[in-house]
């Protein structure tokens, strides 16, 4: 009997291909380390914006309700704003701010956009506050980082910071602020264009408000069913007679403060110097204009706001989106006119802030929404119509306006 062939031995792997396992292993390795850090950093990532996220709320808490206390003194201001914002927790823990080194106070240029920064006695002067809500190292509170402890990172600085200023909304009605003179025949009323767009002197409401810090006098048989509102050393109304009160205001209707000019290309290639002859309908957006001029009628299909760095005439009609006023804001920027002494029959629907432009209109003017202007002149038979939807204040209301 033969004895069975013995079993072969395994040969052994060549040299390099046991270099080429062991390599391998030492990318996977590394790979797994990799991917396990872009991960963890992710995780602490995604903690560090949700900290900023609650700090910012709080920053804008405590920044809009400290500036409301500003005319009751610094310190209560600065009370105020750290009330607010311990009532906001980050990470859990309710915000703590220094009011010796997170609250300043200032002044808001809302043309520039800029904050200048007051101290000492000159912070109750005021208009403004800074807030800035940190979770930092150097005030021991650092938002701890969990993950990135292996690349030796064990805490984030976190920051942020609000601005509000208290700031005062455009006067209601119809503001002529150096003067109005209604000739023959004008009568303003009011009217709410959430329920109607169409008012006329028979439906028209007792809410109109027509003011000036100069004079408001008229001709014959000029209505204004509302009130009037002077500023100090306005006289009093003439040749007007209105159904409401005459309130005087301690200090003056205060003037809008325009836009800055920035102009850029206008939607649907509108140019900058329009003219408008028949019927033309142009998109929404925001419009840079150095004059409008509408003979015919000029209609928006969604909302708009126009920057006018020049003269308006409009002899036609000018109508904003679903003939609501809030959809045309038109803001026109330096001393020129607006509307036309020459032409008659203008029909205007708008929230117009223009406070060095004077209004000017011939006969049969038709206006619906909120006039700011510098002053007004009609010479017969207007109807204007104040859009109570637009609100506004009567000289002493006051707004709260957060800017980050």
């Amino acid at each position: 009997m033969m004895a069975p062939p013995c079993a072969k031995a395994p040969r052994p792997l060549p040299s390099a291909c046991r270099s080429r396992r062991g390599s391998a292993l030492v990318y996977v390795t590394a790979s797994m380390v990799a991917l396990l850090a872009f991960v963890s950093l992710a995780v602490d990532l995604g903690h560090v914006y949700v900290v900023r996220s609650e700090l910012q709320t709080a920053a804008d808490a405590a920044a809009r309700y400290g500036v409301t206390g500003i005319e009751s003194g610094v310190a209560t201001a600065q009370s105020y704003a750290a009330n607010a914002a311990s009532e906001n927790k980050s990470d859990g823990v309710g915000v703590v701010i220094d009011a010796t080194t997170d609250i300043e106070f200032g002044k808001w240029d809302k043309a520039a956009r800029t904050f200048t920064v007051l101290t000492g006695a000159a912070r109750s002067g005021a208009d403004a506050m800074r807030v800035t809500a940190r979770r930092t190292a150097a005030t021991n509170n650092a938002v701890s980082l969990l993950f990135a402890r292996v690349l030796g990172k064990t805490s984030q600085d976190v920051r942020a910071q609000s601005i509000a200023f208290i700031d005062k909304p455009p006067p209601r009605g119809i503001t002529g602020l150096a003067g109005i003179t209604f000739k023959n025949n004008t009568f303003v009323g009011s009217y709410n264009s959430a329920t109607n767009t169409n008012p006329t002197e028979n439906t028209s409401g007792s809410q109109a408000y027509v003011g000036s810090n100069g004079a408001i006098t008229g001709g014959g048989n000029n209505t204004v069913s509302g009130s009037a509102t002077l500023g100090p050393s306005a006289p009093n109304t003439v040749g007007i007679t209105f159904s409401g009160t005459t309130t005087r205001l301690t200090t003056p209707i205060e003037t809008p403060v325009e836009p800055a000019w920035s102009p850029s290309t206008n939607p649907g290639g509108v140019p900058q110097n329009y003219t408008v002859s028949g019927t033309v309908t142009i998109p929404g957006g925001t419009y840079w204009f150095t004059s409008l001029t509408v003979k015919g009628t000029l209609k928006f299909s969604g909302a708009a706001t126009l920057y006018v760095k020049g003269p308006i005439v409009v002899g036609g009609a000018l109508y904003p989106y679903n003939m609501i006023p809030g959809n045309l804001r038109i803001y026109q920027i330096g001393k020129y006119d607006f509307g036309d002494d020459d032409i008659n029959g203008a029909d205007i629907v708008a929230d117009i802030i223009a406070p060095e432009a004077d209004f000017l209109a011939r006969n049969n003017l038709i206006f619906r929404g909120r006039m700011i202007v510098n002053s007004i002149v009609l010479q017969n038979n207007g109807d204007l119509f104040y859009d109570v939807a637009l609100g506004g204040s009567t000289g002493g209301g006051k707004l709260v306006t957060t800017v980050r």
